[in-house]
């Protein structure tokens, strides 16, 4: 009989996620008991968001046993320690200021090329892993058949949705960016239905403006994808579709590397979905741009 040895008899409440399942805590486990350990540890995100089910079938361990593992460590079931890993992935990046000071002292030669390379690899690989094809290719038709495509993104988001909407530009008609400008939210927004979608970008700390406006274009109706770094992520739940990006990055500020990534592969495909039609206007901006003399020439 696997032994289910009782680390804490605290509650959910007030219990450490590095505490709880810290590396002298999980030696203290049953062999079984100690890989769905590592297996949380190693896997916050999708102990977080996905179902129990999900989460053994990953594991390759049965579901009972994480809730065996739940109790032993101090939670009162399987669903408070979801609930832990939950707090603990919304609060593991650290706010703009704290994350700077960190780097206070820190000798300049070790922001090597290479650490930046790394992160944005590792989060390269996780979207390969866990993107949907399908989903994606939803997304693409979706976007091809809107009447309109509005873009939100704020604060650091903005330079993206600007490069969204200047690929699109070039091949398809109807994107434009909404929120900047003469014109107003409301009238940006007012003829806003099911017919058009929106693409909202923002990754932690989110831009209460880009969030408001999200729910606001959902309330009217209109598909909202979202383009942001957790499922947990205050746009995803309005979203029709959420795409995760990793913004994890070496520096204080999240990186866009994985988003850009992202966006290029969508209009990549919206454009594919299009056809000829964006392939003729393709071919017409570049023939316009040569006759206003646009490119260099040596």
């Amino acid at each position: 009989m696997e032994q289910t040895q009782q680390i804490s008899a605290s509650k959910a409440i007030g219990i450490k996620m590095s505490d709880a399942l810290s590396p002298q805590q999980i030696e203290k486990l049953s062999p079984q008991l100690r890989r769905a350990a590592r297996f949380v540890v190693d896997n916050t995100g999708e102990v977080a968001t996905r179902s129990l089910r999900h989460v053994a079938q990953e594991a390759d361990i049965p579901a009972p046993t994480f809730s065996r593992l739940a109790r032993a460590v101090g939670f009162d079931n399987y669903d408070a320690l979801k609930d832990r890993c939950r707090e603990d992935l919304l609060s593991r990046h650290a706010e703009l200021p704290d994350a700077a000071l960190a780097l206070k002292g820190v000798e300049v030669e070790t922001f090597t090329l290479p650490k930046h390379v790394s992160a944005s690899v590792q989060g390269i690989e996780t979207l390969l892993r866990d993107i949907d094809p399908a989903e994606l290719a939803d997304i693409a038709e979706l976007l091809a058949n809107a009447r309109r495509v509005v873009l939100i993104g704020e604060m650091r988001a903005r330079a993206f949705v600007d490069y969204a909407t200047y690929l699109s530009d070039m091949s398809i008609d109807g994107w434009t960016v909404i929120g900047r400008g003469t014109v107003s939210l409301a009238a940006e927004t007012r003829d806003l239905g099911p017919q058009d979608a929106a693409v909202i970008v923002t990754m932690k700390p989110y831009s209460r403006r880009s969030v408001e406006t999200a729910k606001f274009v959902a309330d009217m109706g209109t598909p909202v994808i979202a383009l942001t770094d957790s499922q947990l992520s205050p746009v995803a739940g309005v979203a029709k579709h959420a795409l995760v990006a990793s913004a994890d990055s070496p520096q204080f500020f999240p990186s866009y590397v994985v988003t850009t990534l992202l966006i290029e592969t969508l209009v990549g495909m919206v454009v594919a979905e299009k056809g000829d039609d964006a392939q003729r206007r393709i071919a017409e901006t570049a023939r316009r741009s040569r006759d206003l003399n646009e490119y260099w020439r040596d």
